[in-house]
């Protein structure tokens, strides 16, 4: 049989929520759009070079840094000339592509949106001889509307994320038929991603399966992997003679004196601020909560069962009896940004540009107002975080499958993602267009027009990003630099490396289940995570007696629902996806 159904995405994709296996404290933009009938996809042209028959090597056979360069600066992708490889077509040939778009994106350039026409695409027609016909959807339906081309055998040249929610991950694909291991076709089709791959050993591990194949390309960015991080009301520190804080009692005494002696309604945002020095679960609200797993060693171990979580939790009621907190902070509520802003509100977790002069003028906040970077607090000096990645680039949100839709064009369509990694591609996929969105000075230093930073026509940066740029969703190499351009004030230029100062990503874990795998952890995960949310919101708010006689009696309850199933279930998939 050339396919197997999707396994169940509607359910795979509620496991991904639940396999993110780390607590991340932020949270990346997502998005872009989608594709069309397979029956109408790309021409062949007599210049489509022909398919490899073996690969030319194995990924474990390839040259790499050591596995402890994970953070290793990659060769420039854009310094390899793969000038011969363009235009990949002789004539103008039309290629599929199923894709979604997130929300923020659709918001700005419309619920029609014509993806194909932003800039970066339609530049990338003229250097490729490409014409990429999208059919995008919405990321509540993208799941089962993929579901439906997969069983049809309609799939399009290019969709998203294939490989991550088929029920055999990607080497599944390629025993079925509906993909092709494309490693082998890097070195010569795609010579710019190809380097960034030999490169960097963490990025070839994270785009490459456990058995050493890929179907997709994916975004390599030189930016953290989350957008969101600890932030503090530093003028306030100041009025109260305080220093930032770094470990948990400092955040505490902090936050007493924010509330006691400068009158803040809220000092901290949630229990959140201190649930990575205990390794605690992904608790944002009563009805907010995570199946965090860890790997401790090798060993997944659930979050919640930890010995440090109990602390953790005796913790924060002391905090929440001291009003220290956002008043019902367990109920599901929007980011805390303006509050942090217009002075009700001392510390939480923010985007790196919250920071900025021009987000303080957008939300009218006093002039007295300076918010500083604050690193995730630790339990005593010297600990790290051991759940959060820790480093500068490695591989983004963007990714696009190739299928075997026309399967003797698949070179071509390498070549095409390649183009994005280009000095060409990568130049317009991050900035937009030259004297338009951005200038280049004298010494060869991108500056952004008032058109990015100052919209005149006033849909804002994000606006341009998605009428001009390559959005994060779609493979490209994501600078730094488009980052560093925006910054407006030498503070915001230090947030990244104070989010990252104490981090390690030592207990993070990532897997992929099977189907039988997700349909059972899925009928265990309903009970015990709603006793999660339960009983660890009544711990904190006092509306349940938290001792180490109730504190067992709730390991035994999460026990008796099965959750050393799940453990196990989650293990195994583990030591698989590791290849262990």
């Amino acid at each position: 049989m050339k396919k197997r159904l999707l396994s169940t995405l509607l359910s795979v994709s509620m496991l991904l929520a639940l396999c993110a296996c780390g607590g991340g404290s932020g949270s990346t933009p997502a998005a872009d759009s989608g594709s069309a009938p397979a029956s109408e996809t790309a021409q062949t042209s007599e210049k489509a070079p022909e398919t490899p028959a073996t690969p030319a090597s194995d990924a474990e056979d390839s040259a790499m840094l050591p596995a402890d360069s994970a953070a290793a600066v990659p060769t420039d992708p854009t310094k390899v000339d793969a000038s011969g490889l363009y235009p990949v077509f002789d004539e103008l040939t039309t290629v599929t592509a199923f894709l979604n778009i997130a929300p923020w994106a659709s918001a700005y350039i419309g619920p029609n949106a014509e993806f194909e026409n932003a800039y970066a695409i339609l530049a990338a027609e003229e250097y490729t001889n490409v014409h990429l016909d999208v059919d995008w959807s919405d990321p509540d339906t993208y799941n089962e509307k993929l579901n439906l081309l997969v069983a049809a055998n309609d799939l399009p040249n290019f969709t998203r994320s294939l490989g991550r929610m088929y029920s055999t991950g990607e080497d599944g694909l390629i025993e079925d038929g509906l993909a092709v291991d494309l490693y082998p076709y890097f070195e010569e089709y795609a010579p710019n991603y190809y380097a960034i791959l030999e490169s960097n050993a963490k990025f070839k591990e994270d785009a490459t399966s456990s058995s050493g194949v890929t179907t997709a390309m994916y975004s390599y960015t030189e930016i953290p992997l989350y957008s969101r991080g600890p932030i503090v009301r530093k003028d306030m520190l100041d009025a109260v003679n305080k220093e930032i804080p770094t470990t948990v009692d400092e955040l505490h005494d902090v936050a007493l004196a924010l509330k006691n002696e400068y009158g803040v309604k809220s000092a901290v945002v949630s229990p959140k601020m201190a649930a990575d020095a205990y390794a605690g679960v992904d608790f944002i609200s009563s009805n907010d909560v995570l199946m965090t797993w860890w790997n401790i060693d090798g060993t997944v171990t659930a979050a919640v069962t930890l010995d440090s979580n109990y602390e953790w939790a005796k913790e924060m009621k002391q905090w929440n009896d001291e009003g220290l907190f956002v008043e019902s902070w367990y109920n599901p509520a929007p980011f805390y940004d303006f509050d942090v802003l217009n002075d009700q509100l001392a510390i939480a977790y923010g985007p790196y540009n919250l920071t900025s002069d021009s987000y303080r003028a957008s939300a009218s906040s006093p002039d007295t107002c300076q918010i500083y970077p604050m690193a995730n607090v630790v339990l005593k000096e010297g600990d790290t975080i051991k759940t959060q990645n820790n480093a500068y680039g490695g591989k983004g949100d963007g990714d696009w499958t190739i299928t075997t839709a026309d399967e003797d064009i698949i070179p071509q369509l390498v070549s095409y993602v390649n183009w994005f990694f280009t000095e060409e591609g990568s130049m317009i996929s991050n900035f937009g267009k030259l004297d338009e969105t951005y200038t280049i000075d004298d010494n060869g230093d991108v500056h952004y027009t008032d058109l990015i930073l100052k919209d005149p026509n006033g849909y804002g940066s994000m606006a341009v990003y998605a009428i001009f740029t390559n959005n994060n969703d779609n493979p490209f190499y994501f600078r730094l630099e488009r980052t560093e351009l925006t910054y407006d004030n030498d503070v915001e230029a230090t947030v990244y490396d104070t989010w990252l100062s104490n981090m390690t990503s030592e207990y993070i874990c990532n897997y992929q289940m099977t189907t039988e795998e997700s349909t059972r952890y899925n009928a265990i995960a309903t009970d015990v995570m709603t006793v999660i949310q339960e009983y660890m919101t009544k711990f904190m708010t006092g509306d349940m007696e938290l001792s180490e006689d109730s504190w067992q009696a709730f390991q035994d309850k999460l026990e008796s629902l099965g959750i050393d199933e799940m453990r196990e279930i989650v293990q195994t998939a583990f030591d698989r996806t590791n290849g262990q």
